[in-house]
């Protein structure tokens, strides 16, 4: 109930759109996917982007492994 409201909410005061993507361990990737391409179902592009994008900057994200 309280997620409902807060959607609405959302939607009066920022005019957001709220889509429901199906709860998996691409939620992030397919959110990113349906702001970029319009499609959630292309989160596997996404994904294939910040794995290459890391593999690319290692010296920036080495402090963190």
């Amino acid at each position: 109930m309280i997620e409902l409201r807060y959607e609405i909410d959302l939607r009066r005061a920022k005019n957001f759109e709220i889509k429901h993507v199906r709860a998996d361990s691409n939620s992030l990737f397919s959110a990113i996917a349906s702001q970029v391409f319009g499609d959630y179902e292309m989160y596997y592009l996404r994904g294939r982007f910040a794995f290459f994008y890391g593999t690319q900057s290692r010296a920036l994200f080495s402090a963190c492994y």
